[in-house]
């Protein structure tokens, strides 16, 4: 618990779970408003089914989710339709037509939808038949709102847990270098006091402990001693004093 309140006084994290919660409401607030495309209503018979669209208005246009089933001779052939029914300055656009029984259907469908899709009129009534005369039924698709807020939440879950589970790796890589060169400062400063008590300033105490380092096979040092052989190799030309070399080191480890 307490490494779990550790967590939640880090700042950076905070911050990114914020904006990561307020990108999901605001992707949840747009369904919300948005809702069902569609503005006008549904006209149903008796049975349920939908048998004509009222429109709200004709100058926009209106989206709307349908089923449809073809009552075809060979078996009912079901299809999900998106309606777009366009404004009054919208232009028209033809079908096309295939040979084989299923791609003539989705053709005579999309013929279909793109009449209705194109109507000017503001209460149309749905085809019950292809200009083949072959029956076909409407009805209206469940709502999707439900699976869009599932699918979300489950995004904004899985994300907040890598950036969490990331910042704990994170911590716990530190607390494991923090220790790891606690363990090894005993013997360098050892090293360094010896070598200035017989003489030797402290930049040539500490290139010649590094240097060692640098000679010895990476495997047999330790991750303190990895860290100053680096140190040691990326500050070699620069003029810059030792004892800064050491203290950023100090620093940048929260070592005194």
């Amino acid at each position: 618990m307490s490494r779990f309140k550790e967590l939640f006084k880090d700042k950076k994290l905070m911050n990114g779970l914020y904006a990561l919660t307020l990108i999901t409401a605001l992707l949840i607030l747009a369904l919300v408003i948005r809702g069902p495309e569609e503005s006008g209503s549904l006209i149903t018979d008796s049975s349920g089914r939908v048998i004509g669209i009222h429109r709200s208005r004709l100058s926009s246009s209106e989206h709307y989710d349908l089923s449809l089933t073809v009552k075809d001779k060979d078996g009912d052939v079901e299809r999900d339709v998106s309606l777009d029914l366009q404004s009054d300055n919208s232009g028209n656009t033809p079908g096309s037509s295939e040979e084989d029984r299923e791609s003539s259907i989705n053709a005579s469908i999309d013929r279909m939808i793109s009449e209705i899709e194109y109507s000017k009129s503001k209460k149309i009534t749905l085809p019950t038949s292809l200009p083949d005369g072959t029956a076909v039924e409407w009805s209206k698709q469940p709502d999707a709102p439900g699976k869009s807020f599932f699918i979300i939440s489950l995004f904004y879950i899985a994300i907040a847990s890598m950036m969490i589970a990331s910042k704990y790796r994170e911590n716990d890589g530190g607390k494991a270098e923090r220790q790891a060169l606690l363990r090894g400062l005993p013997r360098f400063c050892n090293q360094l006091f010896l070598m200035m008590n017989a003489g030797l300033i402290l930049s040539d105490a500490f290139d010649t402990i590094t240097n060692s380092y640098s000679r010895s096979e990476k495997d047999d040092l330790s991750f303190f001693e990895k860290e100053l052989a680096g140190l040691s190799e990326a500050t070699d030309h620069h003029r810059i004093s030792t004892a800064e070399v050491i203290n950023e080191y100090a620093v940048k480890h929260d070592v005194k």
